[in-house]
């Protein structure tokens, strides 16, 4: 009976030592957020979700969401129509 609880007690250990190592290497294929990814992200949220929240669900920086959506703003501030003036 003792060698089936050291080999219960061995196998736990194993599996506990490979599933750490699967969680490091998937740590290390971690995919780069892109702008795209923040943009999508911000259009799925209807402008429901703040900086905070759609870098919490990317798992990135709130920097790097803040500098995308000031990316994003930029063209529609400047495509802005202009009105003409009264004669």
């Amino acid at each position: 009976m003792r060698w089936l609880t050291v080999l219960l007690a061995a196998g736990v250990l194993l599996f506990s030592v490979g599933s750490g190592r699967a969680l490091a290497d998937a740590k290390k294929k971690k995919k780069t957020v892109t702008c795209g990814d923040i943009a999508v992200a911000m259009e799925e949220s209807n402008g429901s979700l703040s900086a905070e929240e759609i870098a919490a669900k990317l798992h990135t920086s709130v920097k790097k969401v803040r500098q995308c959506w000031d990316q994003q703003e930029a063209p529609k501030k400047n495509a802005a129509p202009q009105t003409k003036p009264a004669n």
